[in-house]
């Protein structure tokens, strides 16, 4: 029915909850696959719809399977894009990650459009959000405050100068450090233990911690991955459903091939 009440909002309790999440990046559209990545530990799948072909309907359809798991959901968003930011939220999607902001006008503008008024732009007609706590206008009340999670994606050197005015707009639920694009900003593609690259993500991390933000990062490598989780990051991408597809199919193949001899 309208307004049937599905469980409390969970992803801004669980960043706050003073533990290392784990994530996944994920492109999958099959419904199987989809329900054992959700099942299979991993506490948040981040559903990558900037470098894919995903559409809306593939993001509902992880966000629905999601639902009935302890995994949480988030979208990678191609970017500022105030239509986009809408349709996604009122598919009861709780966080987005943002690319492209390198300013405070930018975090400004991605939060004037994931906000209700009068702190924001969002306009009312929350499809399937409605029936996360009940109700669209129920959901109004509390969604700026208690539901969705706007983090902008730290990935060009020109943000890392603009950390503390992104960081003080009102809306700003977290920092996102993408490494790769950093580090391409930087001249210095891929070259992820260069002392300026390492200063720099170093930077992201601090001033997540001066704003009490939570930083989410993706890792480069599992050693990465465990120096983000020693240094208390709310949240540590550590693998994509594609990668892992494609490691497993390997070594499997790499297996048999030794009996063949």
């Amino acid at each position: 029915m309208p307004g049937q009440y599905l469980g409390e909002p969970r992803l801004k309790k669980l960043l706050a909850s003073g533990k290392t999440q784990l994530g996944l990046w994920t492109i999958c559209r099959d419904p199987f696959f989809l329900e054992l990545a959700a099942h299979s530990g991993f506490d948040v799948l981040l559903v990558e719809a900037e470098h894919s072909s995903l559409t809306l309907t593939d993001i509902e359809r992880v966000a629905m399977i999601a639902r009935s798991s302890p995994a949480n959901v988030m979208v990678r968003m191609p970017g500022i894009d105030q239509a986009l930011i809408k349709q996604v939220l009122d598919l009861g999607i709780e966080g987005m990650v943002v690319p492209f902001v390198n300013t405070g006008e930018d975090a400004r503008e991605l939060a004037s459009y994931g906000m209700y008024p009068p702190r924001g732009i969002r306009g009312i007609a929350p499809r399937r959000a409605q029936h996360l706590v009940g109700g669209a206008w129920e959901y109004q009340r509390v969604a700026n405050d208690d539901i969705v999670v706007l983090v902008p994606q730290i990935e060009h050197i020109d943000a890392v100068g603009n950390l503390d005015e992104i960081c003080s707009v009102e809306g700003i639920g977290g920092l996102f450090l993408g490494p790769s694009d950093l580090s391409l900003s930087m001249g210095l593609g891929g070259e992820y233990e260069h002392p300026d690259v390492v200063a720099a993500k170093r930077k992201v991390f601090d001033a997540s911690r001066r704003h009490g933000l939570p930083f989410a990062c993706a890792s480069s490598s599992a050693e990465n991955a465990r120096y983000w989780i020693d240094e208390g990051a709310e949240l540590v991408m550590v693998g994509a459903d594609y990668g892992l597809f494609s490691a497993g199919v390997e070594g499997a193949v790499e297996e048999f091939r030794r009996l063949i001899g």
